[in-house]
Parts: structure tokens; C-alpha cells; sequence
């Protein structure tokens, strides 16, 4: 439920379209996940609609010096 609903786009999708899409799950537990869902703040809802919260990406290496994050700096070697 929780990737249809982040697949779902800004807008979300109302209870009767998650239903149409989980057919196969019970209005009752299909309220009580929502319900779950959102309290504990994996779906968002606004108004009728119901909406997946992305999660939080890996932090991003810094590259504001222009360099290349991937680069490992190696000491120069020793000439014999």
C-alpha cells in the first residue's frame, strides 16, 4: 500500500481508489492500515486523499569545490 500510494504522484489517491486497486483487501483493514499509516506518518492525508511520504534519501557528498567525490588522493610515491 505504501508504494502505491508514493507511486500515486502529489495528488494521492482517495479511499476508493486505493480499494479499486487492493481489491482483494477488506474495506475494514484497508481503513485501519490507512488509519495506522498515517498516524504514525508513512501516508499523508489531505482531505479525501491519501498520499506516500518519500523517503529520506542518502546525504549527498559535497562538491562544492568542484572536485570529484569519487577521487581518492593518493600521496605521490617514492622514487628510489
Amino acid at each position: 500500500m505504501k508504494a502505491l500510494l508514493e507511486e500515486a504522484g502529489p495528488q494521492g489517491l482517495s479511499h476508493a481508489q486505493i480499494s479499486d486497486r487492493l481489491h482483494d483487501v477488506a474495506p475494514n483493514t484497508l481503513a485501519t492500515y490507512l488509519s495506522m499509516m498515517t498516524t504514525s506518518g508513512e501516508v499523508e492525508r489531505h482531505g479525501d486523499f491519501y498520499r506516500g511520504v518519500a523517503s529520506v534519501a542518502e546525504p549527498v557528498a559535497d562538491t562544492s569545490d568542484g572536485g570529484d567525490p569519487d577521487a581518492v588522493e593518493h600521496a605521490p610515491a617514492e622514487q628510489e
